[in-house]
């Protein structure tokens, strides 16, 4: 039998291989340059690999139960009380005895969160032990969050996608609620997360009523960029030069406003990092966000404002105005209104307008970026961008982007813009 494999796919295998071969060397002396490489060749590989059957049994119904297991085991604490047993390896007996779970199910569900690589599965049978992600989960509250958090609030949007954009004959969804206010009983829907849910408000609204659920969402915008890239690393740092020297010796009173800045996750980093830049802090965002006891432990130099981006800037002629993950949320047409509050408030060509968000290209899309288009799209009628996209809805609302500063891809991008 011929050892030759043969798969009808435009991935040349071959050089995959060589590739990721070539690049283990410099894995191993560590580096994220290196990781990305053979990450996105592994994944390349595995594409050019697999047999049709195996991708659509893997897509239809392997990532699907993966959830849905990791959401059983988030309830369960499973990882926690692996963790906290103290031993490298723990056998599935002990932890139903654990859990107060059925042996027979709790074997199901662990073998299949082995499969799916979230546990390693031992030497002996029915015996697993933790992996970074499992590690992970087993200690951060905001990791265990996240599941069932996406598993009932995200995952019914995208199950019901494909009905609502039948129903309304592939339109790209669009954020406006205004116009009528849409049901299934009466075959009207405004967006997929309202198709979905049932519902004639909107995101915000329909979180805002379910306090269970308001806590872990903030926590997941406070916590969402953990262990990626973020705005206050090399991204920012040429940014320093501009906020503080550039600046001469005007006098600063305030340096950067952080607009529906969550608990202040990004201004505390930045004043980690940045101390001894002249100005205040101001942290807007909603008083259900901004009443917990994290803002409140924040630094002195931190103030705190409840605000409204959809209602005029009170702060005046800062030198930054800062907006994380704000903008992809909502339609155009609802992110010239954002950026019209803000205009009045800036000093033509002193104040600067910083926006950090996913910033997509034309070609070979990292598919972290995809998959945060797609929870857009489904949630809040949103996306993420392109840098032509950009440009037309900044241009368009009298702005000028002087840079777009990226790193990994599947990270955010740091955009830089001024008043025209």
């Amino acid at each position: 039998m011929s050892s030759e494999v043969s798969f009808e796919t435009p991935y040349d295998i071959p050089a995959l291989l060589t590739q990721i071969a070539s690049n283990g060397g410099d894995l191993l002396k560590g580096g994220e340059e290196a990781r990305q490489a053979c990450l996105t060749a592994a994944r390349k590989l595995q594409f050019a690999l697999e047999k049709p059957t195996e991708s659509i049994l893997r897509a239809r119904v392997a990532e699907p139960a993966h959830h849905a297991a990791l959401r059983i085991a988030v309830d369960l604490g499973l990882f926690q009380k692996m963790a906290e047993s103290g031993k490298k390896v723990t056998s599935v007996t002990h932890l139903a005895a654990l859990t107060d779970a059925d042996v027979v199910l709790l074997a199901r569900l662990m073998k299949h969160l082995a499969s799916m690589g979230t546990l390693y599965e031992g030497e002996i049978a029915g015996t697993y032990s933790l992996t970074p992600l499992s590690k992970a989960l087993s200690q951060h509250k905001k990791f265990q969050e996240a599941i069932p958090l996406s598993f009932n609030v995200i995952g019914p949007s995208f199950a019901a996608l494909p009905e609502y954009l039948q129903k309304t004959s592939y339109k790209n969804p669009h954020d406006d609620l205004s116009q009528i206010r849409y049901s299934k009983d009466h075959n009207q829907y405004c967006g997929p997360f309202q198709f979905a849910h049932n519902t004639p408000n909107d995101f915000w609204e329909w979180i805002a009523y379910r306090p269970e659920r308001v806590c872990p969402f903030n926590n997941q915008m406070n916590d969402r960029v953990t262990g990626l890239s973020s705005w206050d690393d090399t991204q920012l740092r040429p940014l320093e030069e501009k906020l503080g020297k550039e600046a001469g010796d005007k006098d600063v009173p305030v340096l950067i406003v952080d607009v529906g800045g969550g608990k202040g996750r990004d201004l505390k980093a930045f004043h980690e990092k940045f101390s001894t830049l002249p100005g205040q802090l101001v942290l807007q965002d909603r008083a259900s966000v901004l009443d917990d006891e994290e803002v409140k432990g924040l630094d002195d130099k931190i103030k705190v404002m409840e605000h409204d981006f959809f209602t005029p800037q009170p702060i005046k002629g800062a030198r930054a105005y800062y907006l994380h993950s704000v903008l992809h949320d909502w339609s155009d047409e609802k992110c010239a209104d954002i950026v019209a509050n803000l205009k009045p408030a800036m000093t033509k060509g002193y104040s600067q307008l910083l926006i950090t968000e996913h910033v997509i290209p034309d070609h070979g899309a990292n598919w972290i970026s995809t998959t945060l288009d797609m929870i857009m799209m489904c949630c809040f009628a949103g996306g993420e961008r392109t840098v032509r996209d950009w440009e037309t809805l900044l241009g368009d609302a009298g702005f000028k982007i002087t840079s777009i500063k990226g790193c990994e891809p599947g990270t955010e991008s740091l955009i830089e813009a001024e008043l025209v």
